[in-house]
Parts: structure tokens; sequence; C-alpha cells
């Protein structure tokens, strides 16, 4: 089971490690983010699964099981629950601003993230 504890554990040992930034593209799922704007509107409601032909490619059950709109959707309520301000963040993507600063701002996100289901891969990748 991930807890809150294991999930910040495990954020404290990917920065520990050196990594460049263990939230690596998270910036990009977050609103004003690069990565919503890659995927084609009329991919924007078919199932994740559906678009990967099936294969798993390391993500959750609960990626692979919606659309990206619901995903992205999911995300800019946790962002808003967090007590995040979207504009702030999209104002950041916008100014291109370290994204390791971006992240560490939106990390109790990540972390609400996961704890509802989502894995790394499906945040990061």
């Amino acid at each position: 089971m991930t807890t809150r504890k294991s999930i910040l554990d495990e954020i404290a040992s990917g920065r520990a490690s050196g990594s460049l930034g263990y939230l690596n593209n998270f910036f990009s799922k977050l609103p004003g983010g690069f990565h919503r704007q890659i995927i084609p509107e009329n991919e924007l409601d078919i199932c994740s699964r559906k678009r990967y032909h099936g294969e798993r490619h390391n993500h959750s059950d609960l990626f692979l099981d919606q659309s990206p709109r619901v995903f992205y959707a999911t995300i800019d309520s946790v962002v808003e629950q967090c007590g995040l301000d979207p504009v702030k963040i999209r104002t950041m993507q916008e100014e291109k601003n370290d994204r390791r600063e971006l992240n560490n701002y939106a990390q109790p996100a990540y972390v609400e993230l996961r704890l509802l289901g989502y894995n790394h891969h499906d945040l990061t990748s």
C-alpha cells in the first residue's frame, strides 16, 4: 500500500541520488504544460489502454483506463484541492522557470495523485 510517507521517502531518495530532478517531466502534465499539447484533439477522449494498443508501458491501470482528458481534469482538480494556483503554474510554464522550482511548488499535487493510484511513470514520463 502506498502511503504519503512512502511517497515522500521515494522523492527524497530520488533527489539524494543526484538525479536531475526526481519529478522529471511532472511539470509537463500540469496546467499549461507541453505534454497536454502533444496529444491530438481527436485522441483526448480515447481510453489510454486503447491508445497504447493494450500495452502497459509501465503505466498504472488507473491511468490506462482513463482518457487523457479525464487524466488532465484529475490533475487540475488535485492542483486546486492542494491550494496551488493554476495561474501561477501556467505563468511559470510560460516563463520557462526552473523546472525543479515548478516541480517543487507542485509536489503536493504529485503526492496526492500518487495516493489516488497513479504511479511515478504516469506522472513523470
